[in-house]
């Protein structure tokens, strides 16, 4: 992360005040309303307001706030390909305190620091057999009003230690993500799509951004929904239904 000077001390005295708190819950947040989920399939942006549209990168965005995810599918591998949902899952701001939902098909255990899922080695090779991400809320970077959308972007495990420490690298610097314009690209090392983080300029908008961060959290305390998968895989797995009239395919048009 480039140096970066936030100037928190101009902050309204209200801010500065909740500023104090999250920073000092920073180090709980990290590793050691709905809104529309952003796919990166392919090392590309993907936005589900604009699906036709692959974004490379870097993509300028606001950082709302994170929650941490825990997502288990049963020692199968998500592929958004063909998307099955979660048999077992837990939501929360802490990780070290998270415990599986009581909605999951097949809950694994009642904490996930006592899961065997979760342990190292228990998936393939070293890695967990569960999935744990973090859960962004994002605004885009120009966003200038208060009903622009919140979108959710998931940090892959392999991107955990990024995103964490660019959280500490700004907690050093007595921000916090709302405060600046993070740039999010993808790692060039790696042949899956695994994010880096960086900040590269104040945010002008912050005191806007800062009141919508209840909203934000709200928006990612949504848990998974496994009718919206099944509904996901009957529209592709539908078969085109051959008009008796006209010779026109019903499948041939938008429904």
């Amino acid at each position: 992360m480039t140096e970066l000077t936030v100037a928190s001390n101009t902050m309204p005295a209200s801010i500065q005040d909740e500023l104090a708190k999250k920073l000092a819950k920073i180090n709980d947040t990290v590793g050691g309303g709905t809104s529309a989920r952003i796919k990166t399939g392919g090392k590309t942006f993907t936005f589900p307001d604009n699906p036709d549209s692959k974004l490379a990168g870097p993509l300028p965005v606001v950082i709302l706030g994170w929650v941490s995810e825990n997502l288990y599918y049963g020692g199968k591998v998500f592929d958004e390909k063909n998307p099955e949902p979660p048999i077992c899952w837990a939501l929360g701001e802490e990780p070290k305190l998270l415990t599986p939902s009581d909605k999951p098909t097949d809950k694994q255990a009642d904490s996930c620091g006592v899961c065997p899922m979760n342990e190292w080695e228990s998936g393939i090779g070293k890695s967990k057999a569960c999935k744990n991400t973090r859960k962004l809320a994002i605004l885009r970077a120009a966003s200038n009003s208060e009903d622009d959308q919140i979108f959710t972007l998931s940090v892959s495990p392999t991107g955990l230690k990024e995103f964490d420490g660019y959280v500490r690298k700004l907690a050093v610097k007595h921000a916090v993500p709302t405060m600046v314009i993070t740039e999010l690209s993808f790692d060039d090392d790696r042949a899956y799509p695994s994010l880096k983080f960086r900040a590269a300029e104040p945010n002008p908008n912050v005191e806007l951004h800062w009141k919508r961060g209840e909203e934000a959290l709200a928006s990612l305390l949504v848990e998974p929904d496994p009718t919206e998968f099944q509904g996901a895989v009957e529209r592709k797995n539908r078969a085109p239904t051959t008009a008796k009239a006209g010779g026109r395919s019903a499948g041939s048009r938008a429904v």
